[in-house]
């Protein structure tokens, strides 16, 4: 019998899948030693702002690149 193994999820990626806006619930992290890289689209800037201030507040020292995708299309 084969255990599967899933890998725990990070602060930054948990900050984001557990957020009252449901878009954010969608965007991705990437991350290094160093820094996080967010990625994914959203509908406005207002919602990109928030993924970077929600990601930030869990990142402790790293650096925090938002390369999320605004479409305004998307809503």
């Amino acid at each position: 019998m084969t255990a599967l193994l899933s890998m725990p999820r990070s602060r930054t990626q948990t900050a984001l899948s557990t957020s009252s806006q449901p878009e954010l619930r969608q965007l991705s992290t990437i991350e290094s030693d160093d820094a996080i890289h967010i990625t994914g689209r959203v509908s406005c800037f207002y919602m990109k702002q928030m993924a970077f201030e929600t990601v930030k507040h869990v990142s402790g020292d790293c650096r925090v690149y938002c390369s999320v995708e605004v479409d305004e299309w998307l809503v």
